[in-house]
């Protein structure tokens, strides 16, 4: 049986090996929802057009079900034929990493240079699969806020705890924070923070999906829990949780356009770049984003599409280790080495550094994290970083388990934990991070004015 991950290779394989590949001049390639591939051929116009007939047979037969035929051609003057030529008229549908089995060999090859191009429908997890540079909404600069994405792999690891304890220091340094709930489907911000509002990010992107309008009014509260300090934090919810939060909750678009569209913004991609430009103007020194847990659609794009600076928050587990490898493995595919900012934070490490079980997880830890950057990230290098070396994005910083958090419903109850040493070091790796590029080239900000 072929199976969803043989069905490309094969594809590559048959065409690259048929009689007719040197008449081809590109290969496109339309994989559906479902999986299933239709293949579009344009020919060399400096030879005659071949007939494709017994191609076709050789796809079927290798591919069963998998293919939908007939083979589209842009040399047909009807419409599949303008359906083609539009499809492979795209500028961002080329596959440069095309590779297959060679029969002969047995061995792995590239594809022929330039040949191939592949367009993916997908119904969601776009950002976690994309190519394309990440964006973010303005470049890092002087005068601007970093946007700050606090993520894990895995819920219940004190991510939150960590974004709420990163913005009380700042706010107690003079610093005005926002801080925006996209644990749109477990919101717990504004629980923490002891906040009451009419409107959340879920009322700000239906309404801006539908509208096309920037309604701020409601949206913007400040914190109950933090008394003369609530001035210099401002919280942006998920939305009021009442009956009719579902149904708001069920209109997120994290996809769009047709199949022409290849490379557009979702709606929400779009609302939440409008978003973020709006509460810009607030003349904030920081934006956090408390992202969703796992690999949701609107982690993908907090982590990949929006954020200059990524907190990877994990504790120590095969299930967390095995997360931030996934998560890098994306963001290799986006950022080069010098784009990605990011800090690791071990969660709920033992509360005895000098005891033996701290050492050895603390050790483990270590290991992992860097075994994963060098896996995506650190091997495109001419040479790699040191384990041992502190400054490098892999090494952790330690936040240990404290029995008061276990409960936590109001943060004044735990500033002397939430003000200790593993959390005041990841706030000062987060502000390193934040320091505005020099000479940085000018970032589309279109819509966000």
């Amino acid at each position: 049986m072929v199976t969803f991950d043989d069905v490309l290779p094969t594809l590559v394989r048959v065409i690259e090996e048929s009689s007719v590949a040197a008449t081809i001049r590109r290969a496109g390639v339309v994989r559906d929802l479902e999986g299933r591939v239709r293949l579009i051929i344009e020919p060399d116009p400096s030879q005659p057009i071949p007939d494709m007939s017994a191609l076709e047979q050789a796809l079927v037969q290798a591919l069963q079900r998998w293919i939908e035929p007939p083979l589209l051609m842009t040399t047909d003057l009807r419409e599949p034929g303008r359906l083609a030529r539009a499809l492979m008229g795209k500028s961002n549908i080329q596959w440069p990493d095309a590779r297959y089995v060679q029969s002969s060999t047995l061995q792995e090859v590239p594809a022929t240079p330039g040949r191939w191009n592949k367009i993916e429908r997908r119904l969601s997890k776009y950002d976690w699969v994309r190519d394309e540079r990440a964006t973010p909404p303005w470049p890092l600069r002087e005068g601007s806020p970093p946007i700050v994405t606090f993520y894990s792999f895995k819920g219940g690891v004190g991510r939150t705890t960590l974004l709420a304890s990163c913005a009380w220091q700042l706010a107690e340094l003079g610093k005005k924070v926002v801080v925006v709930d996209l644990d749109v489907e477990a919101p717990g911000l504004s629980a923490l923070f002891e906040v009451e509002s009419r409107r959340g990010v879920v009322d700000f992107l239906v309404d801006f999906i539908g509208t096309g309008q920037i309604d701020m009014d409601g949206l913007v509260s400040a914190p109950g829990s933090l008394g003369p300090l609530k001035g210099n934090i401002e919280v942006v919810t998920a939305g009021n949780l009442d009956e009719r939060y579902f149904e708001k909750l069920s209109r997120l678009d994290f996809i769009g356009g047709g199949l022409l569209d290849v490379k557009g913004e979702s709606p929400v991609e779009r609302g939440l770049r409008h978003l973020l430009g709006a509460l810009r103007g607030r003349q904030a020194d920081y934006i956090f984003i408390d992202s969703r847990a796992g690999l949701h659609d609107i982690a993908g794009l907090s982590l990949h599409g929006l954020a200059h600076v990524d907190v990877f928050v994990s504790r120590a587990s095969e299930q967390g280790y095995r997360g931030l490898e996934l998560t890098l493995q994306a963001l290799g595919r986006r950022k080069k080495v010098d784009d990605l900012l990011c800090v690791v934070a071990h969660s709920l490490a033992p509360p005895d550094p000098a005891s033996q079980e701290a050492k050895i997880e603390e050790e483990e830890f270590l290991k992992r994290a860097y075994r994963a950057f060098d896996q995506s990230l650190y091997g495109k290098l001419p040479e790699s970083p040191q384990l041992e070396d502190d400054e490098e994005p892999h090494w952790p910083k330690v936040i240990r388990r404290h029995p008061l958090l276990e409960r936590l419903t109001h943060l004044g109850a735990a500033r002397e934990v939430l003000f200790s040493e593993g959390y005041k070091q990841l706030l000062e790796r987060i502000v390193e991070l934040c320091e505005p590029e020099e000479d940085v080239e000018s970032t589309s900000e279109e819509g966000i004015q």
